[in-house]
């Protein structure tokens, strides 16, 4: 791997430093896979406990839904882990769903 930093005063980009990194045969994106030569890997996205997300309920569903909701969907879906866009779909399905 080889890494070069580039001043302003080698390119006319701008006065900070800008800095390149090259490897052979590997290039990255912000999506967060990684392609290397005909392969792209998806990075996994992170798992997080039915507990983490009952704490956290507030910032990742808003006042919507309370800890004691998220912890009854996690139950009812018979799931401990997932992550957050499935932890999104798990809440929203149970709370939203009707009562026979």
């Amino acid at each position: 791997m080889a890494v070069k930093k580039n001043t302003a005063a080698d390119t006319t980009e701008t006065a900070e430093t800008a800095v390149t990194v090259e490897t052979a045969g590997t290039t990255g994106s912000a999506e967060g896979s990684v392609s290397t030569g005909s392969k792209t890997v998806k990075k996994a996205e992170a798992l997080y406990t039915a507990d983490e997300f009952a704490r956290a309920a507030g910032k990742v569903f808003g006042k919507k839904y309370n800890s004691d909701i998220v912890r009854a969907a996690f139950k009812v879906a018979k799931k401990t882990t997932a992550t957050k866009a499935e932890a999104v779909e798990i809440v929203q399905s149970f709370a939203e769903r009707k009562v026979k």
